[in-house]
């Protein structure tokens, strides 16, 4: 097992090959390495101290996936990394702009699209996939997500308001997506039909 104080000087490139093959310290090596700039750069870009902590988390969260599963760079390290920064905060911004549909237990009759009746069957498919994965979750994991995605609440305020730790709360909602995602999948939705 790789030690982080007598390896902070490995290259990045042997960091992330370590973490692929299982090497867990490896990413916190990395996290280590660049969170200042990478919190920093949000920071310049977002301006509510909490919502910029909560992308901070949800990147680095991000990030450690797609180091895993979909990195495939020989180029520099650095330069991938801003790279997808910038692509995950112009798709927050995006998405912070879109119409927000509720999505409730029941399915929604009312579409932007309603002329498009593929966008409503791939719609109403999904809507019934994410309820039927809804009615699995515990009571506790429904109720954290729909404090973070239906209310908007932060992070830090989910903690406080439920008493537990800050970063068990942003543990907890990433698990509770991965399950989702991997839910979604299992029935044949990719991520782009997400």
């Amino acid at each position: 097992m790789m030690n982080q104080q007598t390896h902070p000087f490995l290259a990045d490139e042997v960091l992330i090959e370590l973490f692929c093959n299982g090497e867990k310290t490896a990413f916190d090596v990395l996290y280590k390495r660049y969170s200042n700039v990478v919190l920093e750069t949000i920071r310049s870009k977002v301006k509510v101290k909490e919502e910029a902590e909560d992308l901070f988390h949800d990147f680095m969260l991000h990030l450690s996936y797609k180091l895993r599963n979909s990195y495939r760079e020989k180029g520099q390290f650095k330069s991938w990394l801003f790279k997808s920064l910038n692509n995950y905060m112009c798709s927050y911004f995006r998405k912070k702009k879109q119409i927000f549909v509720d999505i409730n237990l029941e399915l929604s009759n009312q579409s932007l699209y309603e002329d498009d009746s593929e966008y409503m069957q791939l719609k109403e498919k999904i809507l019934g996939y994410l309820q039927e994965f809804l009615r699995t979750l515990p009571e506790s994991s429904l109720m954290l997500l729909k404090m973070r995605y239906w209310e908007g609440i932060s992070y830090k305020e989910i903690s406080r308001r439920t008493n537990i730790k800050y970063p068990t709360i942003v543990s907890m909602v990433r698990t509770i997506q991965k399950k989702l995602i991997s839910f979604m999948e299992d029935r044949g939705c990719t991520r782009f039909d997400l």
